[in-house]
């Protein structure tokens, strides 16, 4: 009887045994490989911040968000311990996560102005400051569109066409966004060569709709393909949206005197100047069209005025202190210049220049 109950309480304790190892054994932890959490870890840059969760089990599509403070930068990739996480939208990255904890490492690149490649050539002359609900070139080209053009010349000698993979791309969706922005190829014909220039594109103009632009900066990078040959052209160029009136448009106090001795004049009459300004700038500062009054001494009358620096200037007189379209006054050249697309010190078929000089003087004549 002994040796059967020893047996028993045996093997009561193995069974006891195996018990508490299916039931325990684990010091209270629950935690698989399936449930835990990984650590992600991101850290702020210059030019950007950085925008993610602390942690993600394995498997969980991890979302990050990178918000480029600095507009003069751009980001090259986003990486999850060195490998490239998916963009899904502009500063949106994902990617799935590992069974380990993460670093997310942010890579960017400065943008530099590049306004000529080989291909393409973007004039300095070019006005990269546009402004809201603004037509330019303006008022020489005859139109009021709302489009801000930004002309690129074209150095590829057979090119017809661009390539599908062709377009103008902004950096900066809310101040100009891409919907806003269209190409004009332009060739001989349009750039009045004749009839009998060929189809050869010479010219892109980059049109900005100007009522769907925001105050603010962003960088316009310009990819122009040919679909003719091999030939391919980069361009990037900070612009700049300002209100409509708020182009500074540097100007310079300039004095034209007119010798109205032909005229009869007396002291003390009154002539008006009506100046207009053959290069003014939609939504600049500087004004179209400005009269100025001068009082007549000793044969001559001077009107002071705010030049924009560089213009080409139209003007008409008229006797009296209003301006007076129908009764204007002849005023011949003083000083001449032969060309019309050079700067002058004087009067010229392409309007009144004044470049150094800080007064010019010409003479009234009747008829």
């Amino acid at each position: 009887m002994k040796r059967k109950l020893l047996t028993v309480f045996t093997a009561m304790f193995i069974i006891t045994g195996l018990l508490v190892a299916c039931s325990g054994g684990n010091d209270g932890n629950t935690d698989t490989d399936e449930n835990k959490d990984y650590t992600i870890t991101g850290k702020n840059g210059t030019g950007y911040t950085v925008d993610l969760p602390d942690s993600a089990k394995e498997g969980d599509t991890v979302t990050v968000n990178i918000n480029v403070t600095d507009e003069d930068i751009f980001i090259d990739s986003v990486t999850a311990n060195n490998t490239e996480c998916t963009e899904k939208s502009d500063g949106v990255y994902t990617f799935v996560m590992p069974a380990e904890n993460v670093n997310v490492a942010v890579n960017t690149s400065e943008y530099s102005e590049v306004r000529a490649d080989g291909m393409l050539t973007m004039g300095d002359d070019v006005l990269t400051t546009i402004a809201q609900n603004a037509t330019y070139p303006y008022p020489s080209s005859g139109l009021t569109d709302g489009k801000w053009r930004l002309r690129v010349s074209v150095d590829s000698p057979y090119t017809t066409s661009f390539s599908r993979n062709s377009g103008v791309f902004s950096s900066n969706q809310d101040v100009i966004p891409d919907s806003a922005i269209e190409l004009e190829t332009l060739d001989g014909h349009d750039l009045g060569h004749g009839s009998s220039s060929s189809n050869v594109i010479l010219a892109v103009d980059i049109c900005i709709d100007t009522a769907e632009i925001s105050t603010g900066t962003a960088w316009l990078t310009i990819s122009l393909d040919s679909d003719n040959n091999s030939d391919k052209g980069t361009l990037a160029v900070k612009v700049t949206v300002v209100a409509n009136g708020d182009i500074k448009v540097p100007v310079e106090s300039k004095t034209l005197i007119v010798d109205v001795g032909a005229l009869d004049a007396n002291d003390g009459d009154s002539y008006t100047m009506h100046f207009y300004d053959n290069n003014y700038i939609d939504g600049g500062e500087a004004q179209e069209y400005f009269d100025v009054t001068g009082i007549v001494s000793e044969g001559k009358v001077e009107f002071v005025f705010d030049y924009a620096t560089g213009h080409k200037y139209g003007i008409v007189m008229s006797p009296g202190e209003k301006y007076d379209f129908e009764n204007r006054v002849s005023v011949a050249q003083s000083v001449t210049g032969t060309g019309t697309s050079d700067l002058y010190n004087g009067y010229t078929s392409a309007g009144l220049m004044f470049w150094t000089a800080e007064e010019i003087e010409l003479e009234a004549i009747v008829g």
